[in-house]
């Protein structure tokens, strides 16, 4: 760990290492093959949660209405940076049944979701059997 001259650098390099980590858990293999899928998920969503507190004088549309993200760091998603087009209900689903209770319980949701596709580099599905996957964060193979 460094010295960082500014409270944006420091975020900036704590994200860095966040995608570090979560490369390495999805890089891991266990011994049924998976990968350490949840500590990865859960890095994600502090990445997301950082990056919505970072911008959040930003504006982004929700529901039809152009709002700024504030206090509520999750409509990040939102925003160009993520470039999806989810409604208030369920921006609050994802940090209420996937986030916080992955962050406080070590669980999600009864029959949701998680999967990585190796393929196309780290990309985060979620969702549940019966409703849309979202993809919330994708990015190229480190």
């Amino acid at each position: 760990m460094a010295q960082h001259s500014s409270l944006e650098e420091m975020a900036s390099a704590a994200i860095d290492e966040y995608f570090q980590a979560v490369a390495y858990c999805l890089s891991f293999r266990t011994a049924d093959g998976g990968c350490l899928g949840f500590p990865a998920a859960l890095l994600l969503f502090c990445i997301t949660d950082a990056l919505g507190n970072w911008l959040r004088t930003d504006k982004v549309m929700i529901d039809g209405r152009s709002q700024k993200i504030g206090n509520c760091p999750f409509r990040v998603f939102n925003h160009e940076c993520f470039g999806l087009q989810l409604t208030g209900k369920e921006i609050s689903f994802l940090e209420k049944y996937y986030r916080n209770r992955l962050a406080h319980n070590a669980l999600i949701e009864a029959g949701a979701t998680l999967s990585y596709r190796c393929y196309s580099g780290l990309h985060l599905q979620i969702g549940n059997r019966s409703a849309d996957q979202y993809s919330l964060i994708s990015c190229p193979r480190p």
